[in-house]
C-alpha cells in the first residue's frame, strides 16, 4: 500500500521543500498523510472541475504545479474559488499537493524541461540550492567514539560537497550522578561518576536524518 506520506516523501526527495521560494507554499496542502493512495491526477492548477475529474477517475490525490493555498485561510464558507476547491477536496477525500518553485529549482525540473523544449544548450542551474543540513553534536564514552562515528558515516552523516567522513571531535571529562529511577549503563544510583568522553560534531543532510537517528 502506498500512502499519501510515501508519495510526499518520494516527491520531496526529488524536489526538497526547502528549495522553494520564500513566498511559496509547496507541499501537502490538504489531506491525511496516512491515507492509502488510489491514484494521482496531475494538473497545472486546482479547480473544482479538476477535483471532480479526479473523483471520476478514481484518484484521491491531485498533484499540481501551482498551490491552491498561498496564505492562511480564516474561514471556509465557499465564498471564494480557493475556499470552494478546498471544501470540495475535503468533501470527496481528495488530497492536494503542490510542487511549485521547488521543482523550478532542480535539475530536470520545470525550467530544465522548458529549456530542453526550446533547444537551449549547456543547461545548468544559475544559483544552485543546497540541501538543508542539520548539525549533530553527540557525547560518547571514549572507547565507543570510533564505533559511533563509523556507524553515522555509513548512515549518511559527514558528507560535505565532494568529501565524506567529515566530522570534528574533542576529548574531555564528563560527570554525572544517576538519580532514583535512572537506569545507568555506567555509574551507581546516587553516586557521582566521572568518565572520559569524546564530543563529536557532524553535519547531516535532511534526507539522511532518519537513517542517522536510527544508526545512533
Amino acid at each position: 500500500m502506498i500512502t499519501c506520506q510515501t508519495l510526499c516523501d518520494a516527491l520531496e526527495s526529488w524536489a526538497p521543500l526547502e528549495f522553494q521560494a520564500d513566498y511559496d507554499n509547496a507541499g501537502l496542502l490538504v489531506g491525511d498523510p496516512s491515507m492509502a493512495v488510489t491514484g494521482v491526477l496531475v494538473a497545472l492548477d486546482v479547480t473544482e472541475e479538476v477535483i471532480l475529474e479526479a473523483v471520476e477517475k478514481g484518484c484521491n490525490v491531485v498533484l499540481t504545479h501551482h498551490p491552491i493555498i498561498f496564505k492562511g485561510l480564516k474561514r471556509l464558507t465557499g465564498r471564494t474559488e480557493v475556499e470552494r476547491c478546498v471544501m470540495a477536496a475535503l468533501q470527496h477525500g481528495v488530497a492536494l499537493y503542490a510542487a511549485h518553485t521547488n521543482v523550478d529549482s532542480i535539475e530536470g525540473g520545470v525550467s530544465h524541461a522548458l529549456g530542453t523544449a526550446l533547444g537551449v544548450q549547456d543547461l545548468r542551474i544559475l544559483e544552485p540550492r543546497t540541501s538543508l543540513l542539520y548539525a549533530l553534536h553527540v557525547h560518547t564514552p571514549s572507547d565507543a567514539a570510533e564505533q559511533l562515528s563509523e556507524a553515522l558515516f555509513e548512515a549518511g552523516a559527514g558528507r560535505i560537497g565532494a568529501y565524506d567522513a567529515c566530522h570534528f571531535s574533542v576529548s574531555g571529562t564528563g560527570t554525572f550522578r544517576p538519580l532514583s529511577g535512572a537506569n545507568p549503563s555506567e555509574g551507581v544510583i546516587g553516586e557521582r561518576s566521572t568518565v572520559q568522553e569524546v564530543q563529536q560534531h557532524f553535519v547531516v543532510p535532511k534526507e539522511k536524518r532518519a537513517a542517522v537517528q536510527q544508526a545512533m
